[in-house]
C-alpha cells in the first residue's frame, strides 16, 4: 500500500455475544501487527478488517499463521473515505472551510451561483459558472454510477491445515466402503459475516455411503437461507455467491 497515511486495517475486539466493543485502526503495519500481538496474547476475541488500496493491494497476509487463537474471521475492504470537511455558518454569515482530522481553516473560495446563471455570456463570471455547472453535472454522474456498480464482500477465513486434510480425505474417498468410514450424516461448517449483516458458511456435508461434498450458503440476519452454491469437490479457495447488487466472496485459507 502506498499511501503511508492511509489506514492499513482495523481490529474489532468483541464481546461474548459478538458485539463490537472496542475498535482500532492503524496507518502503519508494524503498529497494526504489534496490536493484533498483544490482543492475541491474552486470547482476545476479534475479528481483523484489512484495507485493499486502489490496486486491490492489503499487507501481507502471513501473521495469521502465528495467531493462536485465530480471530473470527477476516475481512477485506476498501479504504475508508477520509471524513469530508465542514463549515461554519454563524447567522448567515461564512466563517470558513475546516479539516475534519486537524481542524485547520482550508483554502477555499465562495460562488454565488445565483449570480453566476445570470452573467453575461462571455465574462469572467460566465466562465466560472459554467465551470460550476460541468462540476455540478459530473457529481451527479458520479453518485448515479456508484449505485448501479456492483459491489464486493471478501473475508478470508482462516482454517488449520489439519483440519483441512481431514476434510479433504472425506471429500475424495471412494465409493465402496464400510459406513463407518465415511462423514456419514455430520456437517463440518465454518461461519463468517459480512459488513452487512449477512452471514455465509461454508460447509463439508457428510453421507453416510458415499463421499462428502461442500458449499457456501449465505444467510439473512436473521438466518434465514438466502442461496448457496453448487456442491463442490473442494473446500479450500475461494467461493462466492451473488445476492442483490452484492457479491459475497469467503476465501478459505490454509494455516
Amino acid at each position: 500500500m502506498n499511501n503511508t497515511n492511509s489506514p492499513v486495517g482495523r481490529i474489532d475486539v468483541l464481546s461474548l455475544n459478538g458485539e463490537v466493543m472496542e475498535s482500532i485502526e492503524c496507518s502503519h503495519k508494524e503498529k497494526f501487527l504489534q496490536a493484533i500481538k498483544e490482543k492475541n496474547c491474552y486470547s482476545v476475541m476479534m475479528t481483523i478488517i484489512l484495507y485493499r488500496d486502489k490496486s486491490g493491494i492489503t499487507i501481507p497476509q502471513d501473521f495469521l499463521k502465528e495467531m493462536n487463537p485465530l480471530p473470527q474471521w477476516v475481512r477485506i475492504e476498501d479504504v475508508p473515505d477520509p471524513e469530508p470537511p465542514f463549515c461554519v455558518i454563524r447567522d448567515g454569515v461564512f466563517y470558513g472551510l475546516f479539516s475534519a482530522q486537524t481542524g485547520k481553516e482550508l483554502p477555499c473560495q465562495l460562488l454565488d451561483y445565483d449570480n453566476f446563471s445570470q452573467a453575461e455570456e462571455g465574462s469572467d463570471e460566465y466562465r466560472d459558472y459554467q465551470r460550476l455547472e460541468a462540476i455540478m453535472e459530473k457529481g451527479e454522474k458520479d453518485q448515479t454510477e456508484d449505485t448501479q456498480t456492483k459491489k464486493e464482500e471478501v473475508v478470508i477465513l482462516p482454517v488449520p491445515q489439519y483440519k483441512l486434510d481431514i476434510i479433504d480425505e472425506f471429500l475424495n474417498l471412494p465409493s465402496g466402503l464400510d459406513e463407518d468410514e465415511y462423514q456419514g450424516d455430520d456437517t463440518i461448517a465454518y461461519s463468517v459475516r459480512f459488513s452487512d449483516g449477512l452471514q455465509a458458511d461454508v460447509k463439508c456435508c457428510g453421507c453416510q455411503d458415499e463421499a462428502s461434498w461442500a458449499e457456501m450458503v449465505l444467510f439473512d440476519k436473521e438466518g434465514y437461507e438466502l442461496c448457496c452454491t453448487e456442491p463442490g469437490e473442494e473446500f479450500a479457495g475461494e467461493w462466492s455467491l451473488e445476492y442483490g447488487d452484492t457479491t459475497y466472496v469467503v476465501v478459505v485459507q490454509a494455516i
